[in-house]
């Protein structure tokens, strides 16, 4: 059978995978993932990269999922491992660009996949997590002249921790517990550059206390909130997830602008109306 393969550059695919990579990643995906394809046609960096094969007569296609970063690695457990961390990466970029965080697409990882052989390695997959520890300074890459976003900011993230540790907080969901835990990141580097919250255009007594109050409060959130009961009034109206999730959003994409000259581009969410589905 004919066999199809699609690379992110114009380099033959089967010459390029063993040339520059040892280990890839077979992607889980419910459909047609279009965070995906984005990545697969428009990336251009080795830190990250995303490939399509399958089979041209029957349609059947698969996502890849390999990294320059995996090329020193020998044990598959810690291949799996700082694959995730990749990914968690590029997932958080997904996150801060979609409008409606529900419409976030994610790079799933399934089975590890010996380029070299062309052969699959089962391993028990470990557990999420939860420290950033790839050593970026091991296999470098180039930069290149066009840049998507998402290479753009991981490429600032393998030598700026602030853009590690904010992008690894809020990976694992914006949830009220990792956005406060992300803002005691963004507040420590502000205040570590001089600068504070006021300065960005946040106020402490406007939404960032409607965000700790409601973040902290038990009887709001149950088990969502970062505390059990502590004898503290709830809010009168407890900020929703959705507010939550666009206000941190907006201090990192401000943060992002001031002091690394990168504006994020929003995702806008595609309101739909089940009147539109019948005639008026």
């Amino acid at each position: 059978m004919a066999s199809k393969f699609r690379w992110n550059t114009s380099v033959k695919i089967t010459k390029k995978l063993k040339m520059n990579y040892k280990w890839s990643f077979i992607i889980r995906t419910g459909g047609r993932d279009f965070f995906i394809e984005d990545l697969m046609y428009n990336l251009r960096t080795d830190d990250i990269s995303i490939y399509e094969g399958g089979d041209e007569e029957t349609g059947s296609l698969t996502y890849y999922f390999t990294s320059i970063h995996l090329n020193h690695l020998t044990e598959p457990l810690d291949i799996y491992d700082k694959a995730l961390q990749l990914t968690f990466l590029a997932n958080a970029i997904e996150l801060l660009i979609q409008e409606n965080k529900n419409n976030a697409y994610f790079i799933e990882l399934e089975r590890l996949i010996d380029v070299e052989n062309n052969s699959p390695i089962f391993i028990n997959q470990t557990k999420r997590p939860t420290v950033l520890d790839i050593d970026f300074t091991i296999n470098e890459t180039n930069k290149t002249t066009k840049r998507h976003i998402v290479s753009r900011i991981i490429e600032l993230a393998k030598t700026e921790e602030f853009i590690r540790n904010i992008l690894f907080i809020i990976s694992e969901g914006m949830t009220f517990i990792s956005m406060y835990r992300a803002l005691d990141e963004i507040k420590y580097f502000l205040k570590s550059n001089g600068d504070n919250l006021d300065n960005l255009g946040f106020p402490k007594k406007g939404l960032i206390n409607d965000f700790t109050h409601t973040a902290n409060n038990y009887q709001s959130l149950g088990l969502k909130a970062r505390h059990g009961s502590t004898g503290h009034r709830p809010p009168e109206e407890p900020m929703n997830i959705s507010d939550a999730q666009k206000l941190l959003t907006d201090i990192i994409k401000t943060i992002f602008i001031k002091y690394y000259g990168i504006d994020i581009p929003e995702k806008k969410d595609k309101k739909f109306n089940v009147s539109d589905l019948f005639d008026k």
